[in-house]
């Protein structure tokens, strides 16, 4: 089994395909059947964890219940298990920082602009990789 410590957070910025992959994921599910989110958002990406450690997602598990499976249609019903595989890098803190710092830069905009230096100042001064995914 592997012990990871959500919530987890995507890294590596020049493969992020939309801003929505800055936001944490605060379990090991995929709320979606669809093989095509699958592979875009999860399949063999990296994301790191509240205590730095580093996970590749390797495949998923479908839902046995059929009540979820009949009932899909409906949001957050629906759930797939990430399937995850430790990788054996180090990530630095300064490092890390300054992916999701590119990261919010590669979506940034004028209307969003105030909330998005106030996101990167909250990112700059935290001391965790827990305090970059939660915020403080």
């Amino acid at each position: 089994m592997v012990d990871i410590k959500f919530p987890i957070i995507r890294i590596n910025s020049h493969t992020i395909h939309d801003s929505e992959e800055l936001i944490p994921l605060w379990d090991n599910y995929m709320y979606s059947s669809k093989p095509e989110i699958f592979k875009t958002y999860f399949l063999h990406k990296e994301f790191v964890d509240s205590k730095g450690e580093i996970f590749r997602v390797i495949s998923r598990i479908p839902t046995d219940n059929h009540l979820k499976k009949f009932f899909k249609f409906l949001p957050g019903v629906y759930r797939e298990k990430l399937v995850f595989k430790k990788v054996d890098k180090v990530l630095e803190l300064e490092e890390f920082k300054e992916d999701i710092i590119n990261g919010i830069k590669k979506f940034s905009s004028e209307s969003s602009k105030e909330a998005e230096e106030d996101w990167i100042n909250d990112i700059k001064n935290s001391k965790t990789f827990a305090e970059v995914i939660n915020g403080k």
